[in-house]
């Protein structure tokens, strides 16, 4: 219901934009933790005492693990907008379709409150 609501409050463009910058932003952390797990893997190959081995296998670790992570958030949140972009569009499509007719009734009940304003403007 998350969803839902922000996209109520804030409108589908921001919702989606945000949903882009988000998984984007996750692609730039899982390519940094890509860095790091390869400059372990690297460092790891020369090795001199046991600390700076542990030390450097746990950070390799670490970088692996991110990139897991950030790389399956990355494709989830896109995912997800795409998949609500394309309801979103295909609803557009049938609104298209009886777009005439729903901007006419908007019309005349626009005109309708209109009156009625000014009907009530005149009673008091």
């Amino acid at each position: 219901m998350e969803v839902a609501e922000y996209i109520h409050r804030h409108g589908f463009r921001r919702w989606y934009e945000r949903q882009l910058i988000e998984s984007h932003a996750y692609l730039a952390l899982a390519f940094i933790a890509l860095i790091l797990l390869l400059s372990g893997i690297e460092v790891l190959g020369g090795g001199t005492s046991g600390l700076f081995y542990v030390s450097m296998l746990s950070a390799t670790a670490v970088g692996g693990i991110l990139m897991i992570v950030a790389w399956r958030r990355f494709t989830v949140l896109l995912a997800r907008a795409e998949r609500f972009a394309e309801r979103m569009e295909r609803f557009g499509e049938r609104m298209g379709r009886r777009g005439e007719d729903f901007g006419r009734r908007m019309e005349r009940f626009g005109e309708r409150m209109e009156r009625l304003g000014e009907r009530m403007a005149e009673a008091f």
